[in-house]
């Protein structure tokens, strides 16, 4: 694959379920946003918004609709033992 790379690591169990969550919730909210690349696209896309700092989307209550992406304020709230998004 031109332009990718593989990435392999061993986690903690507890870490390898956190950051299974936050891969499949970001795919999520990219399926959400509109995104219609496969899902594993999209999961790549969200571990390359991790790698930046970028844990979830905060979706802004009647700004970001499906298919929009105009809006994104890129914040994240975490709460205590969770890794969460918050959703106004």
């Amino acid at each position: 694959f031109a332009g990718t790379s593989r990435v392999h690591g061993e986690l903690d169990l507890s870490d390898a379920i956190d950051l299974e969550d936050a891969v499949r919730r970001g795919a999520e909210q990219l399926a959400v946003l509109g995104n219609e690349e496969s899902l594993d696209v999209r999961r790549s896309l969200a571990v390359g918004m991790l790698a930046r700092g970028q844990q979830a989307i905060e979706f802004e209550a009647g700004v970001v609709s499906a298919g929009s992406t105009s809006q994104l304020s890129g914040s994240t709230t975490r709460r205590a033992g969770s890794t969460s998004p918050k959703v106004r």
